[in-house]
């Protein structure tokens, strides 16, 4: 789980340096955060399911070997 929230840290502050390199405009910062958070959201949505998946697979196999047995 802390690897998690530590990949999840380093993966906001590389979103937030590359988007602040690639905007230079004052205004735009509202935008960088909205981007960010979108991103972040999106990654932690998509990583969850992931997860699921993977925990469901497993589960599957281990209920398989225990029918067979």
């Amino acid at each position: 789980m802390r690897f998690k929230h530590a990949q999840a840290l380093n993966y906001i502050q590389e979103e937030t340096a590359q988007a602040k390199t690639t905007v230079a405009k004052p205004y735009s910062i509202i935008s960088i955060y909205n981007y960010t958070l979108v991103v972040i959201v999106w990654r932690l949505c998509v990583n969850s399911a992931l997860d699921d998946i993977y925990l469901a697979r497993e589960q599957s196999k281990k209920h398989i070997l225990h029918v067979q047995k």
